[in-house]
């Protein structure tokens, strides 16, 4: 028998959780929490922020929801907690040109980009590019300091 999963979230993530019996939260809605799940999921992604006092801000409000959605699940019942932190200090990070590093690392088959009313815009085979970028770190060759 399949477990049954309710996710709570705040960005679109559906596409992770394919493969499973899952009912999703609206975004950042913690209004219901229904119980008969056997599983729950909170899945709340990092904002990007430039601002850290917002950034701040809006990282206390998840730790709130999260510990209002814990209080309300019955003890016997499990919640699998993910989220996605900055792992670099956006604010001072000085060097982050992606469009010169896909230029200089990217090969063209794997990654087209397309200027659209002064905006760019790219094209890419995912997997491709994953494993390039995969080798390109392994090399220590990344936007941070290409």
């Amino acid at each position: 028998m399949h477990k049954k999963y309710y996710l709570f979230r705040n960005a679109t993530v559906e596409r992770f959780f394919a493969s499973f019996n899952v009912d999703y939260s609206g975004y950042n809605d913690i209004s219901s929490i229904p119980e008969n799940v056997d599983i729950y999921v909170w899945f709340y992604l990092s904002p990007i922020k430039t601002n850290v006092d917002v950034y701040i801000t809006e990282m206390e409000a998840y730790i709130r929801q999260l510990q209002f959605v814990l209080s309300r699940i019955k003890p016997h019942k499990a919640c699998y907690a993910f989220t996605v932190y900055n792992m670099h200090d956006i604010y001072h990070i000085q060097n982050r040109n992606i469009p010169v590093f896909i230029k200089k690392y990217i090969p063209a088959e794997t990654l087209s980009e397309y200027k659209i009313r002064g905006s760019d815009f790219y094209v890419a085979d995912a997997n491709a590019l994953y494993i390039k970028m995969i080798e390109l770190a392994k090399q220590n060759k990344t936007i941070y300091n290409a």
